[in-house]
């Protein structure tokens, strides 16, 4: 592993720190080490460094990278919102990148907004970064108010190609619009959901879609509209079609607290796994930390 191009105080990153014991709060890299807009094209160098993805997973390094695009975020590099993004083709499965991507995209600012149309319209950009973007542009509307016509705009555009998205897309994009109550993109909601083409788990079912955005009132419907495909389908193979009650099994059946703000995390909440601490360790679902590890 060649380190040695990193230079201070960029190089400060490589041993930073494990990001699982700092804290939610992300550091104030730029106040706290002196960083600058001269340190951006190093600090991406730092970013996209595959030797440092690959590094032990037990080392500091291997956490620079996640750093890295911390204190890009706080510089407001939106040169590096590119090779972020190019991340997801190796290292979709990292929960860090996944995760942090959107409060990366948010901590840019309605500034970054024109730079994502291309890559949510990039069929080579894997699904996870898009989605990653979508809720990125939510996160930016919630945060400056202002933007959210704009945002509206970019979510309604993509969700117009709802045909060639992945449902998981199409769900996170119809969550935003929910979010600020896009009257105006109903109609194609509706669409989407007459279609089949989206992961209700994302936003809630259709029935719940249009009482949050006012349209109905949840006196209209039966508490079964508002559970999702997949909780239906689990319910089902586990108890049947029949009616079952709650108590006959552990399994939560009232999923609503999965819908909306943000993906599932995995293991938390209902389905939270008994607690270890995470590892980043190589490979596909090895481990609960980052990738689950970030590499």
């Amino acid at each position: 592993m060649d380190t040695e191009r990193y230079t201070p105080p960029v190089s400060q990153l490589l041993t930073y720190g494990d990001c699982r014991k700092l804290g939610k709060q992300w550091p104030n890299y730029v106040q706290e080490l002196g960083l600058t807009t001269d340190h951006i094209p190093q600090l991406i160098q730092l970013m996209t460094d595959e030797a440092l993805w690959v590094a032990d997973s037990d080392s500091l390094e291997v956490w620079s990278t996640a750093h890295a695009w911390r204190a890009l975020a706080q510089l407001k590099a939106i040169a590096a919102i590119e090779p972020l993004l190019a991340l997801f083709a190796d290292h979709e499965e990292d929960d860090y990148l996944n995760e942090e991507t959107p409060q990366v995209l948010a901590m840019m600012g309605p500034e970054a907004l024109p730079n994502l149309p291309p890559h949510l319209e990039n069929r080579h950009l894997s699904e996870w970064a898009k989605v990653a973007i979508a809720l990125g542009i939510r996160k930016i509307g919630e945060q400056h108010p202002d933007s959210q016509p704009a945002c509206i705009e970019l979510l309604h555009h993509q969700l117009q190609t709802y045909r060639t998205n992945s449902d998981a897309l199409n769900g996170w994009l119809v969550d935003g619009l929910v979010a600020f109550k896009a009257l105006d993109s109903a109609a194609l909601i509706e669409e989407v959901y007459a279609k089949g083409d989206i992961d209700d788990m994302c936003a809630g079912t259709w029935p719940r879609v249009q009482v949050d955005l006012g349209l109905k009132q949840e006196s209209e419907f039966n508490r079964k509209d508002f559970v999702p495909a997949f909780a239906r389908t689990m319910r089902e193979s586990l108890f049947g079609s029949g009616p079952s009650r709650a108590s006959d099994s552990t399994l939560p059946l009232d999923l609503s607290a999965l819908q909306g703000g943000g993906p599932p995390k995995f293991g938390t909440g209902s389905l939270k796994a008994p607690q270890g601490f995470a590892k980043k360790t190589q490979g596909f679902a090895q481990g609960t930390g980052k990738k689950a590890k970030k590499k």
